[in-house]
């Protein structure tokens, strides 16, 4: 990684972009140049780590904060009373209320959103940006004797014609995943295991979830988060998932036995 002058144009051009790309809300050649500038410039990798730790922070100091019963439907109907003007003072209470509201999303509704940004970050990490050099390193299943055999599993429900372009173990964002890429030049979809760390959690259901072009599907067993990651329609990528879950869980059972 090599540093940039923080006055640089393309520094100036991640800086106005970083909130966006920090929320996924970039398309996917806009997200990919900020990944390769973050790659190349030391000085905007730490500005985005610093702008995640700060939010992260963030959610971590409201998590515990209850949203009174409600309130949400107050502040729906007093903002559709569009027709009589609003003191300065009540539209500041009524975006502080809003504010109160989202991170109250964040926690009941979305709290799965970050450990399934894990595996979107991760796909587009190795079988988007980095496919080729990874392809090129020779055998395609490179998992180590005790795993190999994962792949076989995963072949069986993965669709005939997505053939395996690579299966190994790699590292991202301080994660260790064993990832498993499928493909036959038009689609792509990766199958993705990281163990739990810190009471991370799914729940009980699996998960879904669109990033850019990609959709996201993830369960999880008592070690362990699986996901699967693909340009494929939302319901084949999660109908993959569900076939590989009984048979990928038994697997990691027997593992960790």
């Amino acid at each position: 990684m090599t540093n940039t002058r923080p006055g640089d144009q393309a520094c100036q051009q991640f800086q106005a972009k970083l909130d966006s790309y920090i929320d996924n809300e970039l398309l996917t050649e806009s997200n990919l140049e900020m990944m390769e500038h973050c790659g190349r410039c030391t000085s905007c990798s730490q500005q985005a780590e610093e702008r995640r730790n700060v939010r992260k922070r963030l959610q971590n100091a409201v998590r515990d904060v209850k949203v009174p019963p409600g309130l949400e439907g107050r502040i729906r109907n007093r903002l559709q009373q569009t027709t009589r003007p609003k003191p300065r003072k009540l539209f500041l209470m009524a975006i502080a209320a809003t504010l109160a509201i989202c991170f109250g999303v964040i926690r009941f509704h979305d709290s799965a959103g970050p450990v399934l940004r894990l595996a979107f970050d991760g796909h587009v990490h190795c079988a988007v940006i980095h496919q080729a050099a990874v392809r090129r390193t020779g055998e395609a299943n490179q998992l180590p004797e005790r795993l190999k055999t994962l792949t076989s599993i995963v072949r069986e429900r993965v669709p005939a014609e997505l053939a395996l372009i690579f299966a190994h173990e790699c590292r991202d964002q301080g994660r260790n995943f064993i990832h498993l890429t499928f493909g036959d030049g038009q689609h792509l979809i990766s199958v993705l295991i990281t163990r739990k760390e810190n009471g991370e959690s799914l729940g009980s259901e699996m998960r879904q979830s669109t990033r850019d072009r990609f959709q996201l599907a993830a369960f999880e067993t008592s070690e362990f988060f699986v996901y699967t990651v693909s340009d494929l329609p939302a319901q084949a990528n999660a109908k993959i998932l569900a076939q590989l879950s009984p048979v990928v869980a038994n697997f990691l059972d027997e593992l960790e036995g």
